[in-house]
């Protein structure tokens, strides 16, 4: 495991070479100047379509830009962003988690829950709403400790006579899904992880889960971000459309799932794909 300094000499070289990178593609291509450059963090489940929606935002906007964007989880991302290795970053961050936020984390732009998932033609498919007594001693895939929603779905089991099974494990949501769909077990993740698993084309079913075990969305800009001109646009975007996009995204691949989510603010109900 990587030192707090050796993960800060790591994005410190890594920041180099991509400086390097940026001036050589400025030399080949001086009379086409990029509008700018935006390096942009998220754990691994905003990646798979939250932040690229914000990002399109942004584009719509300003074309032209130059986007990198990086799937890492929590730790590294923290480090990243104070070593400036990424300008903007968002993560996923369970209610239940009770360690202390990262420092210079943003304001929260959206909330979504927990959600079941079932290989197709599991015989819990039928069930409108799932609770933790219906998935006792049931074949179960979790999310590797520190993984988001975790901690808020262990602490549900341990009020629990009865526990699932635990069979297999993995470090996203998006690998759970796809294990469930191998017919390994079934799992617990965040809705957005469960919506790309269906965008891929993943045999599950996912169902609500009751008590609901909420997560956050949140951002944090890096200190040299908060003067710079892109960066600020995009935290500003989240800050409008976030919750518009995680509720475009839920409802095109969750479908008809009544989710009932604790609402941080007034989510807004305009389209956002």
């Amino acid at each position: 495991m990587p030192t707090p300094r050796a993960l800060v000499l790591y994005h410190e070289v890594h920041r180099a070479w991509r400086g390097i990178d940026r001036l050589t593609s400025a030399a080949q291509s001086p009379l086409a100047p990029a509008a700018g450059r935006l390096l942009v963090g998220a754990d691994p489940v905003l990646s798979l379509g939250f932040v690229p929606k914000l990002l399109a935002l942004l584009t719509a906007q300003r074309p032209g830009i130059e986007l990198t964007l990086e799937a890492e989880n929590h730790r590294i991302l923290a480090e990243a962003l104070s070593a400036g290795a990424v300008d903007i970053s968002f993560a996923a961050r369970s209610l239940h988690d009770l360690h202390p936020p990262p420092a210079g984390a943003g304001a929260t732009i959206a909330s979504g829950e927990t959600v079941c998932v079932l290989p197709v033609g599991h015989r819990l498919c039928n069930a409108e709403v799932l609770r933790p007594q219906d998935l006792a001693d049931e074949a179960f895939i979790g999310l590797l400790s520190g993984a988001d929603t975790r901690r808020g779905v262990d602490l549900l089991f341990d009020r629990e006579p009865r526990r699932p099974r635990l069979v297999a494990e993995a470090t996203t949501g998006l690998g759970a899904c796809m294990l469930a769909a191998s017919r390994i077990g079934v799992s617990l993740v965040p809705d957005l992880a469960a919506a790309a698993a269906l965008q891929a084309g993943a045999a599950i079913v996912a169902r609500p889960f009751r008590p609901i075990v909420p997560y956050t969305i949140g951002y944090a800009l890096s200190k040299a971000a908060h003067e710079q001109a892109l960066p600020s646009l995009l935290a500003h975007l989240a800050l409008e459309r976030g919750a518009a996009v995680h509720d475009a995204i839920v409802r095109r691949w969750l479908g008809g799932i009544a989710f009932t989510s604790p609402d941080l603010g007034q989510r807004h109900a305009s389209a956002a794909d």
